[in-house]
């Protein structure tokens, strides 16, 4: 099973975001922008995992989560690439952690996950939700990216994150919910 740690979006914050998706999928064609669905907040990727090891990877996630005092919010404001403007790779918009909640989180699924023995990411935690992922460089972007650099699209709470599947289709990544952790609350089962 591909596995991955996120915090999914509520109602609000996923029509601001598809919005600004089709605006740039007007002004910039030529690049694969996201489906809404597959737009999610990503604290750990797992990878491949034996799903033998998914009660484990749940209940650890679950208390957890459940041990932490609450919710908190993030903003989402402005848009980038990853890879530089000659290169892109990946277009994002930005996520705000103004009381470093947010990177506390990250970092105690980091600790969980590396409890049971997964590798600890060699990256620093940067909270973002991807746009599109860029195969062939096109002109538009980096003008249309530029135009939004202070976009503000509001903020929203976090009081959960999920344990997710991710099974690749030809149509694209489809992403399926197989556990809830809420922060400050009861340990969910997974499903």
């Amino acid at each position: 099973m591909r596995l991955f740690i996120a915090i999914d979006l509520p109602g609000a914050t996923r029509d601001r975001i598809e919005a600004l998706i089709s605006e740039l999928r007007r002004e910039v064609p030529d690049v694969r922008w996201a489906g809404i669905d597959g737009i999610h907040l990503t604290l750990k990727f797992l990878g491949e995992v034996g799903e033998n090891r998914l009660p484990a990877l749940a209940q650890i996630l679950g208390r957890r989560a459940a041990a932490l005092s609450g919710g908190f919010t993030v903003g989402v404001r402005g848009v980038g690439t990853f890879g530089g403007t000659s290169r892109p790779r990946v277009a994002w918009c930005g996520v705000v952690d103004p009381e470093g909640a947010l990177a506390r989180l990250a970092a105690d699924v980091e600790e969980g996950c590396a409890g049971l023995g997964f590798p600890r990411e060699g990256r620093p935690f940067h909270p973002h939700l991807t746009l599109a992922r860029i195969k062939v460089a096109s002109r538009g972007l980096a003008p249309a990216l530029a135009a939004r650099a202070d976009l503000d699209l509001g903020g929203f709470e976090v009081t959960s994150y999920h344990l997710f599947q991710s099974r690749l289709q030809s149509g694209g990544a489809k992403y399926l919910r197989l556990a809830e952790c809420r922060l400050g609350g009861p340990v969910a089962a997974p499903s």
